[in-house]
């Protein structure tokens, strides 16, 4: 009798955790990510994307850059936190090309791409 009532116990816990009851629960459709939250990309979602004037960029950072392009003027640039470490996202002048560019505060050289969006607003002056 006692196996019995411990298999009937067993049983419903088993309903009970396939069921919604037992589901994370989801945020609201209207809320707002947390401050820090990451999307699906691991990009920051929570906006403590902060503007950084050119001239407190760390040595480290403009050196790569250079590395990269080295007629390249800093016009831009942002720091935030991603996967724990302080990336610095720039736009970066090189001729009639503006890049963005992405570089770890030690100088490691995360990402360069055509900045489409400045490239387009430049073709239309």
């Amino acid at each position: 009798m006692i196996h019995r009532a411990m298999l009937l116990s067993v049983a419903t816990v088993g309903i009970f955790v396939g069921s919604s009851f037992c589901r994370a629960a989801e945020p609201p459709a209207n809320s707002k990510p947390a401050a820090g939250a990451m999307d699906k990309d691991h990009e920051n979602k929570g906006g403590d994307e902060q503007e950084v004037a050119v001239d407190q960029i760390p040595a480290a950072v403009v050196a790569t850059v250079k590395k990269e392009l080295p007629t390249g003027k800093i016009m831009k640039a942002d720091k935030e936190q991603k996967h724990g470490k302080t990336v610095y996202e720039m736009e970066v002048k090189a001729g009639d090309t503006m890049y963005e560019m992405k570089v770890a505060e030690d100088g490691a050289f995360i990402s360069k791409e055509v900045d489409d969006e400045n490239e387009e607003d430049h073709e239309k002056k």
